[in-house]
C-alpha cells in the first residue's frame, strides 16, 4: 500500500473528496465520505470546513468490505476513483427504490 501513496502523490488529481464536497453542495443532503485512508479523510474535513459544509457530511474510517449500511440506506451511491467491479453488484441493495 506504501508504492500506492507514493505514486498517488505525484499524480495529477483534483485532490480527496472534491466530489464530495460538489455533491454536498448541490444537493444540501447528507453525504457519507467513506474512506479506509485517515489523511484522506482528515483534508476532505479541513475543507469541508472552509466551504461551510460540515453539518452536510458525515466522515467513515472504513473500508468498503466492512461497510454495515441497512438495504435501501441511499438514494444515490457515487463511487469515484475505486475499482468498482466487485462492489457493484453488492452496493446495488444499498439503493432506496425509486
Amino acid at each position: 500500500m506504501t508504492y500506492f501513496f507514493e505514486i498517488y502523490g505525484v499524480l495529477p488529481r483534483a485532490g480527496p473528496g472534491v466530489q464530495t464536497l460538489e455533491l454536498a453542495r448541490l444537493s444540501k443532503g447528507t453525504v457519507i465520505a467513506l474512506d479506509n485512508h485517515q489523511p484522506f479523510l482528515d483534508k476532505l474535513k479541513t475543507d469541508t470546513k472552509k466551504g461551510k459544509l460540515l453539518e452536510h457530511i458525515k466522515f467513515l474510517n472504513q473500508d468498503m468490505n466492512t461497510m454495515a449500511f441497512e438495504p435501501e440506506s441511499f438514494d444515490i451511491i457515487w463511487a469515484a476513483r475505486i475499482t468498482i467491479i466487485r462492489y457493484s453488484a453488492t452496493s446495488l441493495f444499498l439503493l432506496a427504490p425509486g
